[in-house]
């Protein structure tokens, strides 16, 4: 499953996004905000989709976009997801982000993820924590 945030992933209340994918099945696709149980952004089908939401009034902070597939009998099958920055005032950033729900213990189906900017920011984390790890290595 590979899926996107277009054109970024951090807006503004109000304005719109797309979130683009492929692979899921060939069922509904629903863009969920802030994990499975969130508010209904907007619909689609798979296995491609180009579904545009539009940002809930929320506080400028980190929240989750979540891709998922309805299987027959409506059971969640397939689910993607994408950290998505909402800004404040002037488009600027928040300090600090907003409360994360936790992730439920198991979700039925497979789980990809969504591709956008937090794909950076892990892999420049995981760096840095290798770097760290090597140079804090007795030598011997």
């Amino acid at each position: 499953m590979i899926a996107s945030v277009q054109p970024r992933s951090s807006a503004a209340p109000g304005e719109q996004v797309t979130v683009v994918g492929e692979n899921f099945p060939g069922s509904p696709v629903e863009i969920r905000w802030n994990g499975l149980q969130g508010p209904l952004l907007g619909t689609g089908n798979g296995p491609s989709f180009s579904i545009a939401v539009t940002v809930p009034d929320e506080v400028p902070g980190l929240y989750l976009l979540t891709a998922l597939s309805r299987q027959p009998g409506g059971q969640v099958g397939d689910t993607a997801r994408a950290s998505f920055q909402v800004q404040g005032a002037a488009g600027q950033a928040a300090a600090a982000p907003a409360a994360q729900p936790s992730p439920p213990a198991a979700e039925p189906g497979r789980t990809g993820v969504l591709v956008g900017g937090a794909v950076g920011v892990f892999a420049a984390g995981a760096l840095a924590v290798l770097l760290f790890t090597r140079l804090r290595r007795p030598s011997g």
